[in-house]
């Protein structure tokens, strides 16, 4: 970010930013969350887990040759709309399906608690992205095109990594089962509306700021969400270690609802905490850090990690649905909450600009956090008050 904000213009940023969109909602529908339930499954004896994973492999190339011929029969609207290069729809079609292979492979490291390959492994991948991204952007001149080039080489080299480490430790198997692919469908494609409507919570923000103002400042609120993102990056780390155990305490016949809500907690404590240093540092230090174009990104930031730490109360609510198989609620408190912000994104935009889209994002991820909290209790009481009380 430091050396892409001062060798792309703003609007160059934007454009990267509404690739990053397109891969986000149709990485949210090709796979349809069948890796989310083999989590469910992981520690059931009822199912073969490298047969579980390979039928999801399978579910994943096939919508992606689906979403293909969409692109290919309708990608020129895309184009046209959003000024898209045409390789972009290709290229984010194949990166996506190389993410959801790659993602296969860091599950399982994740689910074997091999933390240290785990972050080796994904260490790897930021380093050798961030090195080909500076390499087209600031010695071959690529713009715009240097960054989405090197997401999919470097995705290239990992997923040949990914197939050979699966196939070398017989993880995956290669013959998939028709009634594995049933269970796993029958999990995520209802699942597929709430993941499909929770990326446009995160992304509508951006594409109303490109039809109601411009590329350019969607560069800069970019920056701003990326920074205020390192919560939701902070986030999605605890979330990769909370997800398994939770669904391992909660298999148990008796599960500590002591434990659960003390980590519940803990989380929610350090989200905040790590929020207001975020912002700390970025009132201080963000024009060291960004190109002089990017500067009033530090007024995105403060509303976004603040966002992200409210959301942490939303996911790990959100585990106890998905455990109760009420994957078709989650569908509707996303819709609803993603409809709501359509008219709050409009609303707010249109008084306070950019500013305007970080205040609506705090305003939504509340909201869908707070009807999450209530309908979970409703389907497993964790008597939060009660353990309040008790800590105090």
């Amino acid at each position: 970010m430091p050396i892409l904000t001062r060798y792309l213009s703003p609007e160059q940023y934007g454009m990267i930013t509404m690739f990053a969109v397109y891969t986000a909602i149709i990485g949210s529908i090709i796979g349809f969350s069948t890796l989310t339930a083999f989590i469910k499954i992981y520690y059931s004896e009822k199912y073969k887990n490298r047969v579980y994973l390979s039928t999801s492999i399978l579910i994943s190339l096939l919508s992606s040759l689906v979403i293909f011929l969409l692109i290919y029969i309708a990608g020129h609207y895309l184009v046209t709309l959003y000024e898209f290069k045409v390789w972009w729809l290709y290229t984010g079609i194949a990166l996506v399906f190389f993410e959801n292979v790659i993602s296969v492979q860091t599950l399982l490291f994740r689910m074997e608690s091999k933390v240290f390959k785990f972050g080796l492994f994904e260490l790897s991948r930021i380093l050798l992205r961030s090195v080909i991204t500076i390499f087209f952007v600031i010695y071959l001149n690529f713009g715009e095109d240097g960054p989405i080039l090197s997401n999919l080489i470097a995705a290239s080299i990992f997923v040949i990594i990914s197939i050979y480490i699966l196939y070398k430790n017989k993880s995956i198997s290669f013959y998939p089962r028709y009634d594995y692919a049933k269970h796993a469908l029958s999990f995520g494609v209802p699942l597929t509306p709430h993941v499909l409507f929770g990326t446009l919570s995160t992304t509508i923000d951006k594409i109303v700021i490109v039809a109601m103002i411009s590329k350019a400042e969607l560069g800069v609120y970019a920056i701003g969400f990326a920074i205020g993102g390192i919560i939701k990056a902070l986030e999605g780390s605890i979330y990769m270690a909370y997800q398994p155990w939770f669904f391992k305490e909660m298999s148990k016949g008796v599960p500590s609802k002591k434990e659960i809500k003390r980590s519940n907690l803990l989380i929610m404590i350090g989200l905040f905490i790590s929020s207001f240093l975020v912002i700390i540092v970025s009132n201080n230090f963000l024009h060291y850090y960004v190109g002089s174009q990017f500067v009033r990104a530090v007024e995105i930031v403060p509303w976004i990690a603040i966002a992200f730490s409210i959301n942490g109360a939303y996911t790990m609510a959100n585990q106890i649905v998905l455990y109760k198989n009420k994957t078709g609620m989650i569908s509707v408190i996303t819709i609803f909450t993603v409809i709501l912000g359509i008219f709050i994104n409009y609303i707010l935009i249109g008084q306070n600009g950019m500013v305007g889209a970080a205040q609506a994002m705090l305003l939504i991820i509340s909201i869908r956090a707070i009807i999450m909290l209530v309908y979970s209790n409703k389907l497993y009481c964790m008597e939060w008050f009660q353990f309040i009380k008790k800590q105090n």
